[in-house]
């Protein structure tokens, strides 16, 4: 299977009436210190959260020596993770979500405030009722062995 070949559109679960979303960023150019900033960090995924309506279970955070840091929000509704190298002015984040909030109003106010220059999105449908439509085996031939 290739992944990323087609991504199907984002569609509501007939069994809760949320969409599942994922959203992959890689981002570049950022500030440096911004992306070294665990405290800011934290503050920053908590606003995050707020932003989406999201109920945020735990949050855990790792600054790193000398330098990056990976935040994780686990989310009732999923969770929210950010990992930086400040080093290269990058950081990629990502967020699984199956709330009713404004998920893009979200993700923008995360590649604003880290600063990025370029930034590269990736949304992918996700859940139960992605699967695709089940493909029938051909018949057998007539032939005999």
């Amino acid at each position: 299977m290739a992944v990323g070949k087609h991504i199907a559109p984002l569609r509501q679960s007939a069994r809760s009436g949320q969409t599942r979303r994922h959203v992959l960023i890689d981002a570049w150019g950022s500030p440096a210190e911004r992306l070294d900033d665990a405290e800011g960090i934290r503050a920053l995924l908590e606003r995050v959260v707020n932003v989406l309506g999201a109920t945020l279970l735990d949050l855990s955070l790792r600054r790193f020596s000398p330098q990056g840091v990976t935040a994780v929000a686990m989310l009732a509704e999923s969770h929210l993770a950010v990992h930086t190298w400040p080093e290269l002015n990058y950081f990629a984040a990502d967020l699984f979500y199956c709330g009713a909030g404004d998920s893009e109003k979200a993700m923008q106010l995360l590649v604003e405030e880290l600063g990025a220059v370029e930034v590269r999105q990736h949304d992918v449908a996700r859940g139960y009722d992605q699967r695709p439509a089940p493909v029938e085996a051909p018949a057998p031939s007539g032939g005999t062995q």
